[in-house]
């Protein structure tokens, strides 16, 4: 799902994103894993498992 910081900032704040971009990977309602900042195009991908 694709999340608007500036339409949902209670959301930003409940997940501590403190910097755009950011991906995050959660697994029943938990946040797992997390990317932060401008990555390379296979970091979500290395970081997620999915490589």
């Amino acid at each position: 799902m694709k999340v608007s910081v500036d339409e949902a900032r209670w959301m930003a704040v409940q997940c501590g994103i403190m910097s755009i971009p950011t991906i995050a990977k959660f697994e029943g309602g938990t946040l797992v894993s997390q990317v932060v900042g401008a990555k390379g195009a296979d970091a979500p991908g290395r970081e997620f498992g999915l490589l």
